[in-house]
């Protein structure tokens, strides 16, 4: 029988299953304005545009923190699971329905379920053929503890194991998986007229005026 590959400790933390913060945004602002440049014909409103960057970093918002600075959960489990965000997702379509925001409750929607997916098929999950499926049914499934120490230790931690795969061949791979799809979108973004900033900029001047 072939001998079983030793897993190093990196993987066995679950960087195997590692997705950062842009490599999700990219995925969701490219599913959202594909699909309203299909459906409507025209860019996402500044709205949309917020609720999908929120929606897009939702879940590990929730999980993060919880994990890492309290350690009372696993570091995908309560915002990645399906009991959890499904009826999160159902209510943010209500209430986006009820004010008449369609659009924005789509691009909840459509930001959280691509942050799940990106997650379990992220490139390097797929390259280290360590795809797994269990924390989208938390608790029913247990998810193990991915704690490195406090909040900024566990980040450091990252910080570096992400340094060290850069030396191999998959962290190439896996850089250039983020860091295409990051630029795509930057430039589908201008292109769409910057959506959102405009928005968030009066935000700021009012504020500041205040």
């Amino acid at each position: 029988m072939p001998r079983r590959r030793r897993r190093s400790s990196v993987e066995r933390s679950g960087y195997g299953r590692l997705m950062w913060p842009w490599g999700h945004l990219a995925v969701g602002y490219l599913l959202y304005s594909i699909s309203i440049h299909a459906l409507l014909r025209r860019p996402p409103s500044d709205r949309a545009a917020i609720a999908l960057v929120v929606a897009t970093q939702f879940p590990d918002l929730v999980d993060k923190p919880l994990a890492w600075m309290l350690a009372l959960i696993p570091g995908r489990s309560l915002g990645h699971s399906f009991f959890f965000v499904g009826p999160l997702v159902l209510i943010g379509m209500l209430i986006a329905g009820r004010y008449d925001r369609p659009e924005a409750g789509a691009a909840w929607a459509i930001g959280i379920f691509s942050h799940l997916f990106t997650d379990v098929f992220s490139p390097l999950a797929i390259l280290q053929m360590d795809v797994s499926l269990g924390f989208l049914f938390w608790p029913l499934i247990p998810v193990p503890m991915s704690t490195h120490g406090g909040f900024f230790e566990t980040i450091l931690f990252y910080l570096n194991a992400s340094i060290s795969l850069l030396f191999t061949p998959i962290g190439v791979l896996f850089a250039l998986s983020q860091i295409i799809p990051f630029t795509i979108m930057l430039t589908v973004w201008v292109y769409d007229g910057c959506p959102g900033l405009g928005l968030l900029t009066a935000r700021v001047s009012s504020t500041r005026s205040g």
